[in-house]
């Protein structure tokens, strides 16, 4: 029997949704899509799928839709921001940014994160 099976583990972003509703009353899917978006933003140009001769990286785009205030958008993404920052603070592009200084964040790291 294996370690899903008997259920002892479980996917990260599982658990960084258990872990995340005990800090906001945002709807527990955001932390899980949230957790996602920390995998992502982590693992960067590590992870890929062969097609053919050619690498594909994955790109994850995400967008969080509800009403403004009571879902706590802001929270649930502060919260993920935090955990990538406490792992890698570079992965964190600011969130304003001119052409230039944009190219200039990412001159020395092949990926980051955006939050707006």
């Amino acid at each position: 029997m294996d370690s899903i099976s008997n259920g002892h583990s479980k996917l990260f972003t599982d658990r960084y949704m258990e872990w995340a509703v005990n800090f906001t009353d945002a709807p527990p899917h955001f932390h899980y899509y949230i957790g996602y978006w920390i995998l992502s933003t982590i693992a960067g140009r590590r992870a890929f799928m062969r097609l053919g001769n050619n690498l594909l990286y994955p790109n994850l785009w995400m967008t969080i839709l509800a009403p403004s205030s009571f879902y706590r958008k802001s929270t649930s993404l502060t919260i993920g921001a935090g955990m990538v920052g406490n792992i890698n603070p570079d992965l964190l592009l600011p969130s304003e940014w001119t052409h230039e200084s944009l190219i200039a964040a990412l001159a020395g790291q092949s990926h980051g994160a955006m939050i707006h």
